[in-house]
């Protein structure tokens, strides 16, 4: 049996507290980490770090999403990721948000209506 490590590609840490605060970013600590696993797969992984006391919008926003989460707009998400994932535009001008907010609330379900749903909210495609 052969034990494989992952491939780090790149870790970054950031400080984006108090001073340090930039106003489109949680106030808090952030690490990312992007990897190469066996089979070439990229993975990217983030982890913040926020006070106690920070207001926690994120969870109004992910209560938002279970609510809206059926078995079909999952599917839809999961395929439409398939799909952009291996763009370079992907994670750039084109985010997982866009894809939610595509389907959960402007209801497309594949990836030709996403890239509609792109080209109406002036979003660079492919």
């Amino acid at each position: 049996m052969t034990l494989s490590v992952p491939i780090w590609l790149s870790r970054r840490y950031a400080n984006w507290s108090g001073p340090f605060s930039i106003a489109t970013l949680p106030d808090g600590y952030y690490w990312g980490i992007r990897y190469r696993a066996d089979g070439g797969a990229e993975w990217k992984i983030d982890v913040w770090f926020l006070p106690s006391t920070a207001g926690r919008t994120e969870e109004t926003h992910m209560q938002h999403i279970r609510e809206r989460l059926t078995q079909e707009c999952l599917l839809a998400i999961l395929w439409i990721k398939d799909v952009w994932h291996r763009l370079p535009t992907y994670r750039h001008a084109v985010t997982s948000m866009d894809i939610y907010d595509a389907v959960l609330e402007h209801d497309v379900r594949t990836a030709a209506e996403f890239e509609a749903y792109l080209a109406q909210h002036g979003k660079q495609q492919s």
